[in-house]
C-alpha cells in the first residue's frame, strides 16, 4: 500500500467518524430537548390545569382583566388560588406564570408566559417544535386549527401562541 492510498484511507474514516459522531450529537440533542419539552407538559402545564379545574369547581370568580394587564391579572389570579388553598404549580422563574425553557443544541431558549381563564390556557413564547409536541400530547394528533389546543404563529414569525381549551 503506497504512502497515498494510506492517507486516502485514513481521511475517509476520519470523515465517516465525524459524521457519525455529528449524526449523534444531534440525534442527543434533539432527545434531550424532547424530553425537556414533555417535563414542561407533564410537571408544569399540566398543574396549571389541575388548578384551574379546582379552582372553577369552587364557583369562584375569576379577577378582572382592565386595559390588557396581563401580568397583573395573572398576579391576582394566583393571590385568589392561594386564598382557596390552591397551590400554585412552581416555575424556574420568580412569577409561577412564567416558565423558561432552556434547550440545548443549536435551539433558541423559550420565555413562556401562561395565561389563565375559566376553561382555558393561553400559552405565550412556543417554539415549533414545542408547540407541535403539545399538540400531540393533548390533542393525540397533529393540527394547530382543531381539537382542544389550538394555536397560530405570533407576529415575531418565530414563536406559537397556543389556546388550550380545558
Amino acid at each position: 500500500m503506497s504512502n497515498y492510498e494510506h492517507t486516502i484511507d485514513r481521511l475517509s474514516s476520519f470523515i465517516i467518524y465525524m459524521i457519525l459522531t455529528l449524526f449523534v450529537l444531534f440525534a442527543g440533542s434533539r432527545i434531550i430537548n424532547y424530553s425537556i419539552d414533555t417535563n414542561f407538559y407533564y410537571y408544569y402545564l399540566l398543574k396549571w390545569e389541575s388548578c384551574l379545574t379546582q379552582f372553577t369547581s369552587k364557583e369562584t370568580n375569576f379577577p378582572d382583566l382592565s386595559h390588557k394587564n396581563y401580568i397583573g391579572y395573572m398576579d391576582n389570579l394566583v393571590k385568589l388560588f392561594q386564598m382557596n388553598s390552591i397551590s400554585v404549580p412552581s416555575s424556574n422563574t420568580k412569577k409561577p406564570y412564567v416558565y423558561k425553557i432552556v434547550k440545548t443544541g443549536f435551539s433558541k431558549n423559550q420565555d413562556i408566559f401562561i395565561l389563565c381563564f375559566d376553561r382555558k390556557i393561553i400559552i405565550y413564547g412556543l417554539s415549533k417544535s414545542t408547540f407541535n409536541m403539545l399538540d400531540k400530547f393533548i390533542d393525540g394528533s397533529d393540527g394547530n386549527k382543531s381539537g382542544e389546543f389550538k394555536g397560530r404563529l405570533q407576529r415575531d414569525k418565530t414563536h406559537y401562541v397556543g389556546t388550550w381549551n380545558l
